[in-house]
């Protein structure tokens, strides 16, 4: 049964933990929603904000209904809510013939998204090859510094020299892909990882690359 649930009880910043659609958990990572307390809501992942609106909440039916102002209409109607706790709470509702639920918490800050974190200038401190540590050998003959940047572009570093292009982290999945400008190597898929906010890594197949975080641009 769903308990009594106040519109003071709906506003606030909440994170997306899990997103079950039918019988897949189909969740996006660091998504928020901010429900304002005058009626206006904004939503994203990170620190990325892509959309805004209004939000209404019938005390009576339980349904919170939330218009698009900017970024794509939702056409499935109003979610049917309910609190588990003063900090979880659920919406519900059907899309495209399935049971949709969404499991909130609240929170005090916006999550990070893993392109949140990745954002930034990383030296390589480790490559290893099928676990033998080559490190040497990879910034000799690759990179040894990478700049990513909030725009999406990247550059890899060794030397004065420094190849451009471009780069995402998808909203569902830790990965970054890059794609270079020339041409001069194919599209790039790596999984990510962070250890706290200084140290990130790069997986591919046997190959892992280990960063840590700069603050200034290394001397060559």
């Amino acid at each position: 049964m769903i308990s009594s649930i106040a519109n003071a009880q709906i506003h606030g910043l909440w994170e997306t933990t899990s997103v079950k659609v039918g019988d897949e958990i189909m969740t996006p990572i660091a998504k928020w929603s901010n429900l304002h307390q005058e009626g206006k809501f904004t939503s994203g992942n990170g620190w990325l904000q892509n959309s805004d609106g209004n939000w209404e909440y019938d005390e009576e039916t339980h349904e919170l209904t939330m218009t698009v102002l900017t970024g794509f209409d939702d056409t499935f109607g109003a979610f049917k809510v309910e609190m588990i706790n003063d900090d979880e709470i659920t919406w519900t509702r059907v899309e495209n013939g399935e049971t949709v639920i969404v499991t909130n918490k609240r929170i005090l800050m916006k999550p990070k998204h893993p392109a949140t974190l990745a954002v930034g200038l990383w030296m390589v401190k480790e490559a290893t090859f099928g676990g033998q540590i080559k490190t040497t050998e990879f910034v000799e003959t690759e990179f040894h510094a990478v700049f990513l940047k909030w725009d999406n572009e990247v550059q890899e570093i060794k030397g004065e020299v420094r190849r451009s292009g471009i780069w995402r982290v998808p909203g569902h999945k830790s990965v970054i892909d890059i794609l270079y400008y020339d041409g001069s190597k194919p599209l790039q898929y790596w999984d990510l990882d962070f250890d706290g906010e200084e140290s990130m890594k790069w997986t591919r197949g046997g190959i892992q690359i280990t960063f840590e975080r700069l603050s200034s641009f290394p001397e060559d």
